[in-house]
């Protein structure tokens, strides 16, 4: 039996996807049998990481690296029963592409923001580079 915690984020989850969908931002068809946006997490992304040897570097681009399997035991035990947040509302979600890299904020490219105003849910799409 799920938690309400867990039924919540299933709905916000599948909210989402019907406004991204009204919006035009997703594909067309039955993503799933059961109607639910399938939740998963990254808790790390190797693919991004630099290289100690390429962090003073300076390069022009982007170029990620292959991957390689880590063992995070030691971050398990620093950061263990960190709470990202708690009890928080959020005024703003990006949507980022995950296949193209932002040097500027060495991050995922913002492709869409949606916001969250006291009028309702308003979403901008950002240029394509």
């Amino acid at each position: 039996m799920e938690s309400s915690d867990s039924q919540r984020l299933q709905t916000i989850a599948n909210e989402l996807f019907n406004l991204l969908t009204e919006q035009n931002l997703t594909s067309t068809g039955s993503y799933r049998p059961d109607n639910n946006v399938k939740l998963h997490m990254t808790l790390l992304n190797s693919k991004y990481r630099q290289e100690k040897s390429n962090r003073d570097a300076s390069f022009q681009g982007f170029s990620p690296n292959t991957r390689t399997s880590f063992s995070i035991t030691g971050i398990l035990k620093i950061a263990g029963n960190f709470y990202f947040t708690e009890n928080q509302s959020f005024q703003q979600i990006c949507l980022c592409d995950r296949l193209s890299f932002d040097p500027s904020t060495q991050f995922y490219k913002c492709c869409c923001k949606l916001e969250f105003t006291t009028d309702g849910i308003h979403c901008s799409h950002m240029n394509k580079m």
